[in-house]
């Protein structure tokens, strides 16, 4: 069985991989690559959650040069060693791809590990070397957004720390243009792709909810758990909603949806089981005046 990602690696198309996942045993003979035309930083990320996840593959098909490029770029294949030992055939086919490497000042954050509460200031100390140029020159943010952006950054990179009971990643990048699932258009958008694959909301709660009742009362009710306090969606949400922009939360079998400055969501129980807490952020480029 081969284990075969889509043309576009977002939240709404990586549901379609982890469906794949449900009827498999873990096994692959090819994780196939070859299809992928463009990757946002939640479809990275899950990526390479879903490397770490499965028990076994014997080789890799890799994607065209340009999202080759893009992954390298990004540190997916660093990251990826971490967990397996690749063969010699792999990381000679990846080397071949490394030589010719250009820098990309769409990014505003590689792949990062985060596993303790130490990994999270180099994350914003790297945000802040970048948003006088790219926040603030290119996508018109005030100091006082730019504040607000490092904040989220900042919260969510903590949950992982204190609630996970795991590793996750998280990574920046603006791209050219995103549709949102409700078909809007963001030119320049910011994407924020913040993963864990720990314990996830219910757990969290100690199981007495539901992943969907976990969901409502973690992004909702914003409930604290009894050992580790609030999670700050209550924030998170207010501040993507200021934006006008998108925000998707899933966590084992559940998921949450908010897009628009009215803030409006659905919560949806009808999705394949992941272990953790996966979150997609769209933030729009503000017009200049």
């Amino acid at each position: 069985m081969d284990l075969i990602f889509p043309e576009y690696l977002n939240s709404k198309e990586m549901e379609k991989v982890l469906f794949s996942l449900q009827g498999s045993d873990g096994n692959f003979n090819v994780v196939d690559l070859s299809k992928i035309n463009f990757i946002f930083p939640y479809g990275l990320n899950m990526l390479l959650h879903i490397m770490e996840e499965i028990e076994a593959f014997n080789t890799i098909k890799f994607p065209n040069e340009k999202i080759m490029s893009y992954l390298i770029r990004m540190g997916f294949f660093e990251k990826l060693k971490e967990s397996w030992d690749l063969t010699e055939e792999i990381l000679y086919d990846i080397s071949l791809h490394e030589r010719g490497i250009n820098s990309d000042n769409k990014t505003l954050l590689e792949l990062t590990r985060i596993s303790h509460f130490s990994h999270v200031f180099p994350v914003l100390h790297t945000i802040e070397e970048k948003v006088s140029s790219i926040l603030k020159e290119q996508l018109h943010y005030t100091s006082q957004e730019i504040k607000k952006f490092k904040d989220i950054l900042d919260e969510l990179c903590q949950n992982i720390s204190r609630h996970s009971k795991s590793h996750g990643y998280v990574s920046v990048q603006y791209v050219p243009y995103y549709f949102t699932q409700n078909r809007i258009k963001y030119n320049w958008p910011v994407k924020i792709g913040i993963t864990d694959c720990g314990i996830g909301f219910a757990e969290t709660y100690d199981n007495v909810f539901s992943d969907k009742e976990a969901i409502y009362q973690a992004v909702i009710e914003n409930k604290s758990s009894k050992s580790k306090g609030g999670m700050g969606f209550k924030y998170i949400k207010s501040y993507v909603s200021e934006f006008g922009g998108e925000l998707f939360i899933r966590s084992g079998g559940a998921s949450y949806y908010q897009d628009g400055k009215k803030g409006n969501y659905e919560i949806n129980s009808d999705i394949s089981f992941f272990k953790g807490c996966q979150i997609d952020i769209t933030l729009p480029t503000k017009l200049s005046s």
